[in-house]
């Protein structure tokens, strides 16, 4: 097929454009156009063009998602595993952690042992001289496992 005759340049508001022309193009003949010597989008018209394409997100959501799973589960075990072995360790080695534990729940058990009581007397499910000595029973309980945790991070469980 034969190259499109230039036409004289047209100029539309102040902007010129350049025209071909052929005229006399049978039915069912087609036309191809062929362009060659275009400018090359820029590095961020290319990269907005990328990000734009919805074929890349279809492939990298998942992959995001997975790679960030992955992540969570190499942290949990990784994490997971130094509590473990730390408690073996101060068992067998004895620094007082863990009685410290132990002893912190014994004190939530007394706690919650009072409460209960005094919600049962003020119910009158129990009399007043068996609250009394069950109730100094429990405190002195608890103050004995405050005593026992050595620490005592404030003066309020050293009073109870």
């Amino acid at each position: 097929m034969s190259p499109l005759p230039a036409r004289p340049p047209l100029d539309i508001d102040g902007t010129g454009y350049r025209v071909w022309e052929r005229r006399d193009i049978g039915p069912r003949q087609g036309l191809m156009l062929e362009f060659a010597n275009l400018p090359e989008p820029g590095f961020v018209t290319g990269l907005t063009q990328t990000v734009a394409d919805a074929g890349l997100w279809q492939r990298a959501i998942p992959i995001l998602v997975g790679v960030a799973l992955l992540a969570v589960l190499v942290y949990g075990g990784l994490r997971g595993a130094r509590p473990a072995a730390a408690a073996v360790a101060v068992t067998s080695g004895g620094n007082g952690a863990v009685d410290a534990d132990l002893a912190g729940e014994r004190r939530r058990e007394l706690v919650q042992s009072v409460a209960l009581l005094d919600e049962r007397f003020e119910q009158g499910l129990v009399t007043a001289a068996e609250y009394q000595a069950h109730r100094g029973e429990l405190l002195a309980q608890l103050r004995a496992a405050a005593g026992a945790s050595g620490s005592g991070q404030n003066g309020r469980e050293r009073q109870l």
